[in-house]
């Protein structure tokens, strides 16, 4: 099958924006992994980065960093706050 001029060009111009959508992908991704995340608090009570918009959990207004942290020994409660792992 022959494509047309107006054919040949629509596919160029396909084939281009999916190269430069590749690249803004792999810069996207690159900028997320190098986010120094800032906790700020949400709605209802969950924590966000002010910055990239990463859920960061449950709000915590005495850890470092104002996320919740459970720990794996069966902590029913975040390390710094004592609010209740149900959060999770």
């Amino acid at each position: 099958m022959k494509l047309t001029e107006k054919q040949q060009a629509q596919r160029q111009a396909i084939a281009l924006a999916k190269a430069r959508l590749d690249d803004a992908h792999k810069i996207y991704g690159a900028l997320l992994r190098d986010c120094k995340c800032v906790a700020v608090k949400g709605l209802f009570g969950g924590a966000h980065c002010a910055i990239c918009k990463n859920d960061m959990g449950w709000w915590c207004p005495k850890s470092e960093d104002h996320h919740c942290r459970y720990t794996m020994d069966y902590s029913d409660c975040c390390e710094f706050c004592g609010e209740p792992n149900e959060r999770r």
